[in-house]
């Protein structure tokens, strides 16, 4: 097959997509239809210049989420599809276009009134000095013999130019799981276009220690774990992180008391979801919460009036002696409803022990990272 040829057809494969975050997009109707040429141009924004031979398939959602045809983009980074989506006035997306491109997947909407024409932007992939987390929340949902766990990891990258961030071998995130979880944790990953998809962690070697692959994007990306571990009231819980100066916060829903020296209280007030009790434990390796009394999980958001128009921001009062905790600002209600709940409600699922995949080439980056 020769890639080069805009035209060049490959045969259909099985692909993750996000039908979650796709589903509040789509609507049943099949009234209006008409015929929307699909093409474009791939550009990598890392080097200003098009790029070729990128593999690109075409999806529609109308009546669903298919894949409809796939193709790879010229040597000036030109693409065309030759079968057309259908459009309905009852849609306001009709599809997407799923590229490729070193390894990481990347995503564009075909929105109703556009004509089809599309901009994909890809990134070169650096596996060299991965950006470390710099921020992370754990949320305790106490029941009656078990702890449900959620540990947020917030990830920014703003390299420049910018590049995507994978390295399979060592993986994006390496994190520390209780051995009382017996080895079982749910993943889910969230890049810059605030699309969730599941993810799995593989064990990274040392014991109770595991890895998770995921492509950190030019902005903001999140990995979301939830884990369970038997559990008494007013037991406490004992967390370890394998970075060095990363700042964590523990957070309880109503109706559950955290006790321990090493927490400092700030005051977060969530309209849609309750009081929310939430404590600075520092940036150690190690923390620890003494005890952990009530029963209690975040609820979910409650209805809002039409026209809203997406997630007011969460409201974060510094107490004087957490001032510090002002990158809390950066969550908001949309995480709490949607990526909490989500993990609340999934089964984890047991961290099997997958091949290595084969690398990318590697690129010398000078961007410091903070020790992992």
């Amino acid at each position: 097959m020769n890639p080069d040829s805009v035209h060049e057809r490959r045969p259909l494969s099985r692909m993750p997509v996000c039908v979650l975050c796709v589903l509040a997009l789509m609507s049943t109707g099949a009234a209006g239809f008409a015929q929307v040429a699909v093409k474009g141009t791939v550009v990598n924004r890392t080097t200003g210049q098009p790029a070729a031979r990128v593999a690109l398939t075409l999806i529609t959602f109308v009546g669903g989420m298919s894949p409809v045809e796939e193709v790879y983009s010229s040597a000036d980074g030109a693409f065309a599809f030759e079968k057309e989506l259908s459009r309905s006035t009852e849609q306001p997306m009709l599809g997407m276009v799923r590229a490729e491109y070193e390894g990481v997947p990347y995503s564009s909407l075909i929105r109703a009134g556009s004509a089809g024409d599309l901009t994909v932007e890809v990134y070169s992939v650096e596996e060299e000095d991965l950006p470390a987390p710099d921020r992370h929340v754990v949320i305790f949902g106490p029941e009656e013999s078990e702890l449900v766990v959620n540990e947020l990891f917030f990830f920014r990258n703003e390299s420049d130019p910018p590049l995507a961030f994978r390295n399979p071998n060592r993986g994006t995130l390496r994190f520390y799981l209780p051995p009382e979880a017996d080895g079982e944790v749910s993943v889910q990953a969230t890049g810059p276009a605030g699309m969730p998809l599941r993810s799995t962690a593989e064990p990274a070697g040392p014991e109770n220690t595991y890895k998770i692959d995921f492509p950190l994007k030019p902005g903001d990306n999140r990995v979301d774990l939830a884990y369970t571990v038997p559990h008494a009231n007013g037991n406490g819980f004992a967390g370890k992180l394998l970075y060095d100066g990363l700042k964590t916060a523990v957070v309880a829903p109503k109706g559950v008391t955290l006790e321990g020296g090493e927490l400092r209280p700030i005051r977060m007030s969530v309209e849609e979801h309750g009081e929310l009790s939430l404590f600075d434990v520092g940036d150690a390796r190690e923390y620890r919460v003494e005890a952990i009394r009530g029963i209690g999980q975040l609820p979910p958001p409650a209805p809002r009036a039409s026209g809203g128009g997406g997630s007011p921001p969460v409201q974060v009062a510094p107490a004087p002696i957490a001032e510090e905790l002002i990158w809390l600002l950066g969550l908001t209600a949309g995480i709490l409803a949607v990526g909490f709940v989500y993990l609340y409600t999934s089964k984890p699922v047991i961290a099997p022990t997958l091949p290595e995949k084969d690398s990318a080439p590697r690129r010398k980056s000078t961007r410091n990272r903070r020790k992992s």
